[in-house]
């Protein structure tokens, strides 16, 4: 309605007709009055829908989420100004926009999310929804809104959606990078390279990651059922225990420290711990921590420490020079070794420049000899140079000089150097001293040659190519064999071998026949000489000859001489010998031929005549037992060899010598119960120790001991008994022989003895000391024949008044084999 003033007014009215026929004044005024208070009821009722709209309008404007009423024909019935600043479209713009332009804001991949939870909200009746999508903003940001809503009635029917739209996207932001930080702890947790865990402050382990396995063996299922003083070697518990108390007691929130623990294998691994409280909601929980083997560096650490004190050692008493230098010459350090050689104290050593060490013809040659390491064509170069001493001294040292590298740039020199000085001196008369060898060599009378241990001749002198006639170069580089007759060869090539072979046998000397140039036999008297280095270890073969030709004819024309005199002293023994025989033989047969003829008027009785057959028969049996002891002397006798054991000789012996012996002389035995075996004839040896027993007793006529002894004993197989003072005959020398297995049958007595002039004649044929008739002196000459028929030898040894002892060596029957040394 219109006022005066043209302001129109609204008003809400209200009509309703009287029941028919009630047209009083009183009903009408009743029903008026039930009207105004309809009416005021009404405006009461208008007022409350104001002042809700009011607020609904606040809460509308104001509210930070989007307030979206969507009609059910797709009408956008509200739009709060939410709406604009989340997404940039303002309530007009929502409203003028079509259906299909206002779904369109809904990403593709979520439009049709959005349309299923709209149908379902209108089929599904007042069910509020929950539900995320992403929007596009007027500005093509990617928004994502979390959805609540629910249907608008009307009447009891639905009309309208009512949708809140809360922007999440930066929650969704915080939630992915939550996720993608999740995802990077767990993968840095899984796949660290060092162990990282959660325990309790029990020491219970609450999580860890794989690398347990790689390190201690355990399974993270294992630790489980670990704490982490299970697992602690015993004398790091208290450290383990020390650092959980530290942090729980607030003296330090994170610590780092060492332990000790023990592999699942039983093996000790060296762990470096680096731990911290762990919080859940501001309470400490537990401690987080890193734990990294260590064990390897550790041992590395060990290992160059070691290295440190072993070069520190080696440098302070190396007997060499240790020096260092940077790339100008200026000394860094020198070993003690170096100051004791110099003169200069390490300190005063640092404030010197090699160079002007050096001598100065030295100076290029060094300077020449590192250059190839700064150009990185060597790694080490070994050159020789003199250096001044501080005393003035020249010294001459062999260097091996390398580079310092730091990170690969070279930053001084470092070398050892060796004091050559005595060296070079000791070369240098080690030259003179050659130069005057060889002179000596060259001049020497004797013929003097070098033999390689292979037997090529590596040198000869001029005296002995002059001997055999040829030039030095027709005898250098030849075998030494080829200048002896061919059947000497193989002793030759004996004699060298042993005096290589023996350490302990320095040279040896024989005597050997030479073939010269045309084919002429000549004799030298060889003495060879093993040349050996530091080890004893042979080089060379030195070999003087002294030209003995002449020395040989004439030594073989005296021992004719003497083999003629000796013929002639056997023969005038012989006679002599036979003569007295046949004189008693032609004696008794001259008187039995008187007592026995027909006319014979001196008739004799029997008993006379028998004693005359007697004695003839008497001398017939010492010629024959003379005959025995010529073929025996003369080695003609035919042997009967057997394996013999001496014990059983001697044995035997005993019972055919009593009766020989004189009551007055005890006979012993000193038998060895473990006596070896020899090959021999024992009717010889019989013989043998018949002569030996009967020349004791001669010798006992007073009465004494005659002991028999057998021993096994190592010996040469043909001693050198000058020096023992035993008797040997020069013709079985050979000092080359090695010691051998033999078995010794010694004959001693405690008679007169005999003096050195009688010891040195007693194996002579025919030489007795007993009276005419008592002996042929041919006894021990018979003695030694058979021995040495028997491949042994014979020794003596006596002294006037005390007796005399006879030892005979027989090679054992075994294999024999050289002594041990120092047997």
């Amino acid at each position: 309605m219109m006022d005066e003033a043209g302001t129109a007014t609204g008003f809400e009215g209200q009509c309703e007709p009287l029941p028919a026929g009630d047209t009083s004044l009183a009903a009408a005024q009743q029903r008026i009055a039930q009207l105004e208070a309809a009416l005021q009821e009404a405006g009461r009722t208008i007022q409350s829908l104001r002042e809700s709209e009011l607020r609904y309008r606040e809460i509308f404007d104001g509210a930070s989420d989007i307030i979206l009423v969507l009609g059910l024909d797709g009408r956008r019935l509200a739009w709060s100004p939410a709406g604009e600043r989340i997404l940039g479209y303002s309530a007009e713009e929502i409203q003028a926009m079509s259906v299909r332009e206002f779904s369109h804001l809904v990403v593709p991949e979520h439009r049709e999310r959005v349309r299923r939870a709209l149908r379902d909200k209108v089929e599904g009746g007042n069910v509020e929804l929950h539900y995320e999508a992403d929007f596009i903003a007027k500005d093509g940001r990617r928004v994502t809104l979390e959805v609540n809503s629910r249907l608008l009635f009307r009447d009891g029917r639905p009309v309208a959606i009512q949708g809140i739209l809360r922007d999440i996207t930066n929650r969704k932001h915080i939630e992915q990078a939550l996720r993608e930080s999740e995802a990077r702890y767990r993968d840095l947790f899984e796949n660290a390279n060092d162990i990282v865990y959660v325990h309790d402050f029990e020491g219970r382990f609450l999580s860890i990651n794989r690398k347990v396995e790689r390190v201690l063996g355990y399974t993270p299922a294992d630790t489980r059922h670990l704490t982490l003083t299970h697992i602690v070697t015993p004398e790091h518990r208290a450290r383990a225990l020390q650092a959980i108390a530290d942090k729980l007691a607030g003296k330090t929130e994170t610590t780092q420290y060492e332990l000790d623990v023990i592999a699942k294998n039983g093996q000790r691994v060296t762990l470096e711990i680096s731990s911290r409280l762990f919080y859940e909601h501001g309470v400490p929980v537990g401690i987080h921590g890193t734990a990294r083997d260590v064990t390897k560096r550790r041992q590395m650490e060990k290992a160059l420490r070691e290295s440190e004190a072993r070069y520190r050692t080696l440098f302070d008493s190396a007997q060499d020079v240790i020096y260092c230098h940077d790339l100008q010459g200026h000394v860094l350090d020198i070993n003690p070794a170096a100051e004791k050689l110099f003169g200069y104290r390490r300190d005063e050593a640092r404030s010197i420049n090699v160079v002007d060490l050096l001598l100065p013809e030295s100076r290029p040659v060094a300077l020449a000899a590192i250059k190839p390491l700064l150009d990185g064509t060597e790694t080490t170069v070994r050159y020789e140079a003199t250096l001044l001493a501080r005393d003035g001294r020249r010294i001459t040292l062999e260097m091996i000089t390398w580079l310092v590298l730091e990170n690969g740039t070279p930053v001084a020199f470092q070398g050892i150097g060796r004091d050559l000085t005595e060296r070079r001196l000791s070369e240098r008369a080690l030259r003179e001293s050659e130069e005057r060898f060889r002179r000596i060599f060259d001049a020497a009378p004797l013929g003097i040659v070098l033999v390689s241990l292979t037997g090529q001749i590596l040198r000869a002198n001029r005296a002995v190519c002059e001997w055999l006639g040829y030039a030095p170069e027709e005898i250098v580089g030849r075998p030494h064999t080829d200048f002896i007759p061919p059947e000497d060869t193989e002793e030759s090539m004996r004699l060298a071998r042993r005096l290589v072979e023996d350490a302990k046998l320095s040279s040896f000397q024989t005597e050997r026949r030479y073939l010269t140039k045309h084919g002429q036999v000549v004799w030298g008297r060889l003495t060879v000489v093993a040349l050996r280095n530091g080890e004893e270890q042979p080089q060379y073969l030195l070999g003087m000859i002294e030209d003995i030709t002449q020395q040989r004819l004439l030594e073989e024309q005296v021992r004719h001489a003497q083999k003629m005199e000796a013929a002639g002293q056997l023969a005038a023994g012989i006679a002599h010998e036979f003569n007295n025989l046949l004189t008693v033989v032609a004696g008794y047969a001259g008187l039995l031929e008187r007592r026995l003829a027909p006319t014979s008027v001196e008739r004799s009785s029997p008993d006379l005549l028998h004693r005359y057959a007697r004695d003839i028969l008497t001398a017939v049996s010492r010629a024959s037992v003379l005959t025995g002891q010529l073929l025996a002397f003369g080695r003609k006798q035919p042997q009967q060899l057997a394996p013999l054991n001496l014990n059983d000789l001697v044995l035997d012996a005993v019972r055919m010598l009593r009766p020989l012996l004189e009551p007055h002389i005890t006979l012993v035995t000193d038998l060895s119960p473990d006596l070896g075996i020899v090959v021999a004839d024992r009717q010889q040896l019989e013989q043998v120790l018949t002569n030996l027993a009967v020349n004791a007793r001669d010798a006992m006529p007073k009465g004494g001991t005659l002991t028999l002894m057998t021993l096994n004993v190592w010996h040469e197989a043909r001693p050198e008994t000058r020096s023992r003072a035993m008797f040997r005959r020069k013709a079985v020398r050979d000092e080359t022989m090695q010691m051998h297995p033999y078995v010794m049958l010694a004959v001693s007595d405690t008679g007169t003895g005999m003096s050195e002039e009688v010891r040195q004649r007693i194996f002579e044929p025919f030489f007795t000391t007993k009276p005419v008739g008592k002996g042929t002196g041919l006894g021990l000459s018979v003695v030694e024949g058979i021995i040495a028929q028997n491949k042994g030898f014979i020794t003596v040894e006596s002294e006037v008044g005390k007796g005399t002892t006879f030892r005979i060596f027989l090679p054992r029957g075994e294999l024999l084999q050289a002594a041990p040394a120092g047997s």
